[in-house]
């Protein structure tokens, strides 16, 4: 049990102030064109909206298991991030 809640906690403030490198395959890829990527990037938002929160999720390769309330707060952060650095 301990174990368990200190997991939670760990995981919590990670999410709260995550930074990681860049997996690098994403760095090795090359944009189609802005217009592609905004459609994908449209279309993978919609997917993941459209999933259902308290339903199962995927293992992050990072944290493990991890909430669809986790995952969210995760994602949030991560486009938050990227699109600051657009401007947007």
């Amino acid at each position: 049990m301990a174990a368990t809640l200190w997991n939670t906690a760990d995981r919590q403030s990670i999410l709260n102030r995550l930074s990681a490198p860049t997996a690098p395959e994403l760095i090795d890829r090359i944009p189609v064109s802005w217009a592609a990527e905004l459609d994908t990037l449209r279309a993978t938002v919609d997917r993941f909206i459209a999933r259902d929160v308290s339903g199962p999720w995927p293992p992050h390769v990072a944290f493990g298991r991890i909430s669809g309330s986790q995952w969210g707060r995760l994602t949030h952060r991560h486009l938050d991030h990227h699109l600051g650095q657009f401007g947007v």
